[in-house]
């Protein structure tokens, strides 16, 4: 399935993610969101459900905020909120979390998250190689930032890249449960969250969860640290001036390969491509996207991969601003 593309300001970032979902199979059930960006008070914002996403087909539950993880209820959370809200702020972390189940509250009051221990990771949405992404800042004036997307009932890939005078690399998120996973049934599956810098692990990991049975009392036992592989070759192009697209591999020492990241494909550092090149594979029209990663940190161990791109959407640029 090839990726498409969107053009998004920098303060609605988090909100085109919303709306590309739910155009693609998703809803938002959440019965208590957040108030419209710019509020100048949050009210009750430390106890708002914020964004409940759920797939209709796959039965996927995931609850999404507009700023990065930390503690999920309290004060602290507020201000957090207020400060670092994507929709009206410079900085561009967000969370996430999934939940075995949601049931929604009346119109404006809060639902009940099944499972709600499982921990919050932050995604970090703006491209750069620091160790503490979250930190670092996107003006809100920042227009033009181009999404590259590919959306199904059962997972949602994303790739941020940003105008080119801001000098910074793109990043990448996928979540869900990719279809090539090897479990001995549908409860098997991985569900996983892999981006350019997974917070406070070491090592190229992705999150990762059994879906729907290792949900459990304690969170430390359902999520799972897995380590991703790559095996890029050595020559790449070849002397027939073909290209070697490495798919990425999940996996760990004690249950072998789990699957892998389907859509994403790894490229070696110093080939002679650039950001935004174009390469043939057969029939099939790749985009490359130079990654901005710590390689302590990130999903991948490679800082370049390759998206499969809608060949009539390749020369696809955003509309002038009036």
């Amino acid at each position: 399935m090839a990726f498409k593309r969107v053009f998004a300001n920098s303060v609605d970032m988090y909100d085109t993610i919303l709306e590309l979902m739910t155009n693609h199979g998703w809803v938002n059930v959440s019965s208590l969101r957040t108030p419209p960006a710019g509020s100048v008070v949050v009210a009750d914002g430390a106890n708002s459900d914020w964004d409940v996403m759920r797939s209709v087909v796959g039965g996927l539950t995931y609850q999404m905020r507009p700023f990065r993880s930390t503690a999920e209820t309290g004060t602290a959370n507020h201000t957090i909120a207020i400060a670092e809200d994507i929709r009206n702020s410079d900085r561009k972390t967000m969370s996430i979390r999934m939940l075995k189940n949601y049931t929604p509250g009346a119109p404006g009051a809060k639902g009940v998250a099944h499972h709600p221990n499982v921990p919050w990771l932050s995604v970090n949405l703006f491209g750069t190689d620091n160790a503490t992404p979250h930190t670092q800042t996107l003006a809100v004036t920042v227009t033009n930032i181009e999404i590259l997307y590919q959306i199904h009932a059962e997972w949602a890939m994303f790739v941020f890249r940003f105008p080119p005078l801001l000098n910074r690399r793109c990043t990448f998120f996928y979540i869900g449960v990719p279809p090539s996973v090897r479990g001995d049934k549908r409860g098997d599956n991985d569900c996983i969250l892999a981006q350019t810098h997974v917070t406070g692990q070491t090592g190229n990991r992705v999150w990762a969860i059994d879906f729907p049975v290792a949900f459990g009392d304690v969170a430390a036992n359902t999520y799972l640290i897995q380590n991703t592989q790559l095996q890029l070759p050595l020559r790449n192009p070849s002397y027939l001036k073909e290209y070697w697209l490495a798919p990425v591999y999940y996996g760990a020492a004690d249950i072998g390969m789990r699957g892998k990241l389907d859509g994403v494909f790894g490229l070696a550092a110093n080939i002679g491509l650039v950001d935004r090149d174009k390469i043939m594979v057969g029939s099939k029209t790749y985009e490359v996207c130079e990654l901005a990663v710590n390689s302590t940190f990130c999903s991948l161990n490679a800082g370049w991969m390759a998206v499969e791109i809608d060949v009539d959407e390749v020369d696809t640029e955003p509309e002038p601003e009036e």
